[in-house]
């Protein structure tokens, strides 16, 4: 079992969330990096709380699939998993924290 998949069993424990957001409009595939990249780029931080969370000190903080880049982490109160696909397609699953 992948770390991936072992945080997803984990998340699925408590309440969680599950938000799935997807292109207007299908164009071309992204490249490999161009996911990374984006999910790098695309954190959003509020204070101390960041969305999708994923940790920059791990090496394998963000790994890349056949066709999307994703990333898990349980730190703390936070468990989350986020893939974004070539296709434009993301995915993100969180624990909700209060039930953690």
């Amino acid at each position: 079992m992948t770390a991936f998949h072992t945080v997803k069993a984990s998340i699925k424990e408590h309440g969680n969330w599950l938000v799935i957001m997807k292109p207007s409009k299908f164009t071309d595939r992204l490249e490999l990096g161009q996911c990374m990249s984006i999910l790098e780029d695309s954190e959003v931080v509020n204070g101390f709380n960041f969305y999708p969370f994923y940790n920059k000190d791990r090496a394998e903080g963000i790994t890349l699939g056949n066709d999307y880049a994703e990333s898990s982490v349980i730190f703390k109160s936070k468990k989350e998993i986020c893939r974004l696909y070539t296709s434009g397609l993301f995915g993100h699953r969180f624990a909700c924290q209060e039930d953690i």
